[in-house]
């Protein structure tokens, strides 16, 4: 029974109650003496709101560690995606750079020139499939002394 129905269930209940208290009844609180069956009855009610429950709290993944070096956090991401270990993943990149290699197209994946992690404190990986020219484009940044991916971007060859 949903609530509305259990509320206009209960003031019909009390509606029933005080007409049949005052059509019996003949203290001075009850209705006027030449109140008849139909009369209007005026009902009071008071009603507890529903406690509220509050959505259960969600957990967030701790921030990335990272690693000392830009390739060794896309390594570790790479790694982590082709074994589909979220976990591990997440110790070295943003959840929104894990969410997008997740998408990419598995295949031989090759390390193309070297990772560039060196001036501004940003950088970027490039891994190819020679065989379908697909590649997963990992950009980094470093936080204090460590590296950690914060964006991917996967294209199809």
């Amino acid at each position: 029974m949903t609530f509305r129905r259990a509320l206009a269930s209960a003031a019909m209940t009390t509606v029933f109650l005080v007409a049949a208290v005052g059509c019996g009844s003949s203290d001075s609180d009850g209705p006027a003496p030449d109140a008849e069956v139909g009369d209007a009855v005026t009902v009071v009610s008071t009603t507890e709101a529903p406690a509220t429950t509050e959505a259960p709290a969600t957990t967030q993944p701790p921030p990335p560690v990272g690693q000392p070096t830009g390739e060794k956090a896309a390594r570790t991401l790479y790694e982590a995606w082709t074994n589909d270990d979220r976990a591990t993943a997440a110790t070295v990149a943003e959840p929104e750079a894990i969410d997008v290699i997740w998408t990419a197209i598995p295949g031989p994946y090759e390390l193309y020139r070297n990772c560039d992690d060196g001036d501004f404190d940003t950088g970027g990986c490039l891994f190819r499939d020679r065989s379908t020219n697909n590649t997963i484009q990992i950009n980094l940044e470093k936080y204090e002394d460590q590296w950690v991916v914060t964006g991917a971007f996967f294209s199809e060859g």
